[in-house]
């Protein structure tokens, strides 16, 4: 799901400071707290240097801070530490649990905050199995994206904010424990903010030059507008998600507008057969391809999934449902085969006899050797025509992103 780039986070709570004569509004939580995220997400925002983090300074803050003991790091992050951030051993930075050396070198750029060190190892590879190092190292680009796990997301499993003024670094929020697919669905959302816009594998939302949504654009549009960026944006992420993961016990909330389970494997099916059926996985331009050849098949591509009201049933299910039978039309009873009548032979009559040929012998014994040839040709049977083959037409009748959780079954 997709939070709207206006909202704001921590409940939109900020304190202004100055440092050397410059003002910075750093955001705090409902304590008084600076959150981790928006620490990782500043790191980031100035520059994420690796050798920051491959030596530990003088100066280490806690990462349990109010605005005012951070203040010099929040002003320059290479002038001092935060301690699990930009310190050697990293908690945020974590990728001993990943194989490669590019795949490592990109996902030490993405922050990862969470309680649990288990936590962050299982999203990390399931970054690793559900994108390829290129797609990464563009999604990794600008100061990258940073994920936070969060106990219990309410009525959404998690929610996507994109780059927008106010908001530099783009932040994806989790439930704790969620499946594969929910993860792999918002990071889909960022990926779509790197390709070139027009596609149905590119961002809906109206994006300006540097990437950041355009919001001049977004709020000139009308309700029933910005509803369709919404609906088309959710419906191809969760295609993109689907053709990138296995077969998901607790697949996005979005399916309940779509017609359930079975429009869910349905769709699995269809986008799989490009990987050779069964409960295969795409990514790269594999995963583009597959969505790109079958957006117009998917049940999920013809359903309101932001529709208020869950579906019993896919709309293909429905349609078929409310069209009338047709009744096929009885075919003709064939046409019986000409009865060949059998010629009878005439009665041997002396005009009907032909005569009889005789051959001269020699002289000498002045006998006649007499030879019959007499005789009847059998009656020829007559030709009767080849009976015609009538092959009839059938007829077929042509009968923020945020996301939700959905029923568990």
């Amino acid at each position: 799901m997709e939070r709207k780039a206006s909202e704001e986070e921590w409940d939109g709570r900020t304190v202004r400071l100055y440092y050397m004569g410059r003002q910075y509004s750093i955001p705090i939580d409902s304590e008084g707290y600076v959150p981790v995220e928006a620490m990782v997400m500043r790191y980031q925002e100035c520059g994420n240097n690796g050798r920051d983090k491959g030596a530990d300074a003088a100066m280490i803050y806690p990462s349990h801070a109010r605005p005012k003991e951070i203040l010099k790091w929040w002003a320059d992050p290479s002038s001092c530490d935060i301690q699990g951030i930009d310190t050697k051993k990293s908690t945020v930075y974590d990728v001993s649990g990943i194989r490669g050396k590019r795949m490592k070198a990109v996902q030490r750029r993405i922050g990862i905050v969470t309680p649990s060190p288990k936590e962050q190892q299982r999203i990390r590879r399931i970054l690793a199995n559900a994108f390829t190092v290129e797609e990464l190292e563009r999604m990794a680009k600008d100061g990258s994206f940073v994920i936070r796990t969060i106990k219990d997301g309410g009525d959404v499993v998690g929610y996507y904010l994109r780059r927008s003024d106010g908001q530099e670094i783009p932040l994806i929020t989790l439930e704790e424990g969620c499946t594969p697919d929910h993860i792999v669905h918002e990071a889909v959302h960022h990926l779509r903010t790197t390709r070139p816009p027009g596609k149905a594998t590119s961002s809906a939302f109206p994006q300006r030059a540097d990437g950041k949504v355009d919001m001049r654009r977004y709020n000139a549009m009308s309700d029933a507008e910005r509803r369709m960026v919404h609906d088309a944006e959710e419906v191809a992420t969760t295609m993109e998600a689907t053709a990138r993961t296995h077969y998901d016990p607790d697949p996005t909330g979005y399916w309940d507008y779509a017609g359930g389970r079975l429009a869910y494997e349905h769709d699995k099916r269809q986008l799989a057969q490009l990987c050779g059926g069964g409960n295969c996985t795409l990514k790269g331009a594999a995963a583009v391809k597959a969505v790109e050849k079958n957006k117009d098949r998917l049940e999920i591509a013809m359903s309101s999934i932001l529709s208020d009201v869950p579906a019993k049933d896919s709309i293909r299910i429905v349609q078929s449902r409310n069209t009338p039978a047709t009744i096929p039309k009885p075919e003709p009873a064939p046409k019986p085969k000409p009865v060949e009548k059998k010629q009878t032979p005439a009665p041997v009559t002396k005009q009907n006899v032909p005569p009889v040929v005789r051959k001269a012998t020699a002289p000498a014994t002045k006998k006649a050797a007499t030879a019959s040839a007499s005789g009847r040709s059998a009656p020829q049977k007559r030709k009767s025509a080849p009976a015609k083959t009538t092959t009839k037409k059938s007829t077929t009748s042509k009968s923020k992103s945020t996301t939700k959780k959905g029923a568990r079954k």
